[in-house]
């Protein structure tokens, strides 16, 4: 049987405030390695070159080529920070 995967928010949802923020800046922390990483391979998708390359942002194009690998790393950290049962949703 195949697993479900979930969206961000959906896990999210599940964390206390306090620790959705955490969350999404892991999330944010993991996108912009595989921003990194594309970057570094000299392949841009674009034929005028990379249009993040020295800029603090992410890409998409990178997490969707990472495929299931990024959303292990984004389960990952959810499973992580939702193993504490602190930051447990109370609802």
């Amino acid at each position: 049987m195949a697993a479900t995967l979930r969206t961000k928010q959906e896990l999210a949802e599940r964390l206390s405030p306090e620790a959705r923020k955490a969350f999404f800046s892991r999330c944010n922390d993991i996108e912009r390695e595989f921003t990194v990483g594309c970057t570094c391979n000299n392949d841009p998708c674009m034929e005028g070159g990379c249009s993040v390359e020295g800029e603090d942002e992410t890409c998409l194009q990178p997490i969707e080529r990472a495929g299931d690998d990024y959303y292990k790393a984004i389960d990952a950290a959810f499973e992580t920070i939702y193993a504490d049962p602190r930051n447990r949703s109370r609802w």
